[in-house]
């Protein structure tokens, strides 16, 4: 189910008032600093007080987020460095990518054909795939089994599809299993 991110400045102005300030001395403290930037933006204390208690129905105008953005800029929270939705978890902001690869540690046994998967590690992938999908609508999955190897050649793992993953700027990379298990977790940690 899909849910409604916050809005950051309804959090900030929140945190503001939180700390015995009175919505009303905000307003007094934005409208200050507009005034001393020279921005000729003001805030009024029940736009404030919309925006921190009801910002579903507040229309943002171009003149109240700059004067949100000159006072919380001198606060340490600049406008421009944070979104204006908030996300809620890691799964958010993996998303954003347009490829999302998931890499599990895997044991070959090529006598048998075979590459086993821990059952564990499979069910963490299908769990964080089915949160993802629902967050992620049109994205592109894949899996990459990292082989497990004993010793570690660095040349050779350059040449592997899932390190070729890793240094991949548009992708999103989970590595699944400990250190000591996915040789991606390690590289990944380093």
């Amino acid at each position: 189910m899909f849910t409604k991110p916050p809005l950051r400045v309804s959090t900030l102005v929140k945190q503001a008032t939180a700390q015995a300030m009175s919505i009303y001395r905000l307003a007094q403290l934005i409208n200050e600093e507009n005034a001393n930037a020279g921005t000729k933006c003001k805030v009024t204390p029940k736009m404030l007080k919309k925006i921190r208690d009801n910002p579903q129905k507040v229309g943002l105008t171009w003149e109240i987020l700059v004067a949100l953005s000159t006072y919380f800029k001198k606060q340490g929270a600049s406008l421009q460095q944070l979104p204006i939705l908030e996300t809620r978890g890691v799964l958010e902001v993996l998303v954003d990518a347009r490829r999302l690869v998931f890499m599990l540690g895997a044991k070959p046994r090529p006598e048998e054909r075979r590459t086993d998967i821990s059952r564990w590690d499979t069910r963490s992938h299908a769990e964080l795939l089915t949160q993802a999908s629902l967050l992620a609508g049109q994205r592109k999955f894949d899996i990459e089994d990292v082989l497990w190897r004993s010793p570690v050649n660095v040349d050779e793992i350059g040449a592997t599809s899932w390190y070729r993953a890793i240094e991949d700027d548009h992708a999103s990379v989970i590595s699944i299993g400990s250190p000591t298990a996915t040789l991606s977790s390690e590289v990944l940690l380093a």
